[in-house]
């Protein structure tokens, strides 16, 4: 998934993000997330494969409040992501999964635009690439989406599970680093100019 936080959107260090598929939502679904766990917004507007998908992550200090603080927080920031993307004239699904908010619109470059304005939001990512949930599946993806944007710039592959099983992060890091390192990138775990970032959501 290609992603640019709000705390840190510049032109010369973004982040870039792939969203991995759980199994057997391939055929269904282009963003991935949990049928069980999803749960329709009152302000959203129906699913389509066509859109963009960018992750919202809620202010860090939310986290820290009790759950039905927590939950009359989560739904006032949707309506706030709503009404802003209504006002930008972009279209918009929000749903709420896992401490997260995803956003489906067909004006991403509108929601870039306008969701570091929205108070509450810790920072946010546009996913540019997805993929089924196998190393060999994440390799290629990730090759084919970062390859040119890495050759001849310093970057750096951080994965993360959301959930504790699944493939094992540093077999990401290890493989798709070396990977774009052969397609002329330059390895740069401290002060990369690109980095690579693997969410793996798998169940």
């Amino acid at each position: 998934t290609a992603a640019t936080n709000a705390t840190a959107a510049s032109a010369a260090n973004f982040s870039a993000r792939i969203r991995i598929l759980p199994p057997g939502t391939l055929a269904t679904r282009s963003h991935g997330c949990n049928n069980r766990a999803r749960r329709r917004d009152p302000f959203a507007q129906p699913w389509s494969l066509r859109l963009s998908l960018v992750i919202i992550r809620p202010a860090a200090e939310v986290g820290t409040k009790s759950r039905q603080t927590r939950s009359h927080f989560q739904q006032h920031l949707r309506r706030n992501i709503a009404i802003a993307l209504r006002r930008a004239s972009a279209s918009r699904t929000l749903v709420q999964d896992f401490g997260r908010v995803y956003l489906e619109t067909d004006r991403p470059e509108a929601a870039l635009r306008v969701l570091p304005r929205v108070f509450g939001i810790g920072n946010f990512s546009l996913v540019e690439a997805e993929c089924a949930p196998t190393p060999e599946a994440i390799f290629a993806a990730g090759v084919q989406t970062f390859a040119e944007r890495v050759r001849g710039r310093r970057f750096a592959v951080r994965a993360k599970r959301i959930r504790r099983e699944g493939i094992s992060t540093q077999l990401i890091n290890e493989g798709l680093g070396g990977l774009l390192k052969e397609a002329g990138g330059i390895v740069d775990l401290d002060d990369p100019e690109i980095t690579v970032t693997v969410e793996m959501a798998t169940e």
